[in-house]
């Protein structure tokens, strides 16, 4: 039970950690705060996206199974959407 748990946390971690820094670093997106700030809204993405995979798409196959233990897909998705918007709105403030 501990191993599933600690599968899942890192998991959504790495989904919230790896699009900000993608974004940060490759695409030099600019977020206000620095990359410190984007790696923290896409945690908070990753895990509003594995709330809204448990509550809302539980009946729907996973996209991105991650050791038959977590889906990866919806707090993937939610993360990048999340950084996307906040790289948006850091932009605007400049």
């Amino acid at each position: 039970m501990l191993a599933r748990l600690i599968i899942t946390a890192v998991t959504y971690i790495i989904c919230g950690m790896a699009p900000a820094l993608v974004a940060h670093y490759l695409v030099r997106a600019r977020f206000i705060g620095g990359a410190w700030t984007g790696i923290l809204v896409g945690v908070v993405g990753a895990f509003t996206g594995a709330l809204i995979d448990v509550f809302l798409l539980s009946g729907i196959p996973d996209l991105l199974p991650v050791a038959n233990v977590v889906d990866a897909g919806p707090p993937l998705i939610v993360a990048i959407l999340l950084i996307v918007l906040f790289a948006l709105v850091s932009r605007t403030n400049e």
